[in-house]
């Protein structure tokens, strides 16, 4: 792919986790620009470009990759003071999901303001054409080493936020026969004391897997899981629907609430419901005539959602805002 842009890295120093801190960027800010766009609005950079561009009256977009309207009850007021100083400086946004926009919508935010676009991870090439069928299957599980006829996948960081401690929990309610496998990280001592207390059979941990690697487990599982407390996207959700598996995902995950519909091809669930976690799975799982349509939709969902359609996405909101036809 030719490359069009250019990059700059500001060699900016670490604030705790939140990222970097440069004050070069202000260099940057007063250059002349058709569009400044800023994204990862949260860091410490951005809040001072925001900030800076508010002060000084330079237009800016702003552009949220997700957001969940929770969130707000549970920040402190000082904090939401500065996120309102700084959404508000904003001349548009653009942003990813319906529950995004009611988020931006709560801070005065004008909704003929804000423009949404497919968010996506996938390429059109990358999303299979048809169910993959079980010999192709059974080959791929050989190499990878996978004994189980049935498997339950999930992928993320080994972190709280994750929720991995829940679907461990859950396993307890599912036949032990079935795999889990959880790609992403060094299993944690915790994850291991679950196994051993509850006395879970069949459960891998998987570290980092390259893109390539992690696209055979994507195809030889029957379910995505990603047990999220808090995702105000989730990539991953994106990748599971671009091999067709059924997802179930919690309603703290931005991707979850905006492209999963209940029994159309997958299930959203509240966060820490362990019970009705392994209900669904089960569900899945055992009802194959459900498995199948929730396969087919997820094609044709993951269809819509692809890098191709995400720029496509941004350059007529682009070409909206020039104009200023909205």
């Amino acid at each position: 792919m030719k490359k069009t842009y250019k990059e700059i890295f500001l060699n900016a120093k670490r604030i705790l986790s939140d990222g970097g801190f440069s004050f070069k960027i202000l260099k940057y800010l007063n250059k002349e620009y058709d569009f400044i766009i800023v994204g990862t609005h949260g860091t410490p950079i951005a809040k001072l470009a925001m900030i800076y561009m508010r002060i000084k009256k330079i237009p800016y977009i702003l552009n949220l990759d997700g957001a969940l309207t929770y969130t707000l009850r549970t920040k402190n007021k000082i904090n939401l003071f500065f996120r309102e100083m700084m959404f508000q400086g904003a001349k548009y946004y653009l942003t990813t999901n319906d529950e995004s926009i009611k988020y931006l919508k709560s801070f005065g935010i004008k909704e003929d303001k804000i423009f949404k676009y497919r968010f996506s991870s996938i390429l059109k090439k990358n999303i299979i054409d048809k169910i993959i069928n079980l010999d192709e299957k059974n080959i791929l599980k050989m190499s990878l080493g996978i004994k189980e006829e049935k498997i339950i996948l999930s992928v993320g960081q080994f972190i709280y936020r994750k929720g991995f401690d829940v679907l461990l929990k859950s396993k307890d309610y599912i036949d032990s026969n079935i795999g889990l496998y959880i790609v992403g990280g060094k299993v944690t001592e915790e994850y291991n004391r679950l196994i051993k207390d509850y006395n879970l059979k069949n459960v891998y941990f998987l570290g980092f897997k390259s893109k390539k690697e992690l696209e055979k487990y994507y195809k030889v599982s029957d379910v995505f899981v990603l047990p999220t407390r808090h995702d105000e996207w989730g990539l991953v959700i994106n990748e599971a629907l671009a091999k067709g598996l059924p997802v179930i995902t919690t309603n703290h995950c931005g991707a979850g609430l905006e492209l999963i519909k209940n029994i159309t091809n997958g299930f959203l669930i509240a966060v820490d419901d362990i019970k009705l976690l392994s209900k669904c799975i089960i569900n899945i799982l055992n009802n194959k005539k459900l498995r199948y349509n929730m396969q087919i939709n997820n094609i044709l969902v993951a269809q819509k959602y692809t890098i191709e359609n995400m720029v496509d996405d941004h350059i007529k909101i682009l070409e909206i805002i020039r104009n200023g036809k909205k």
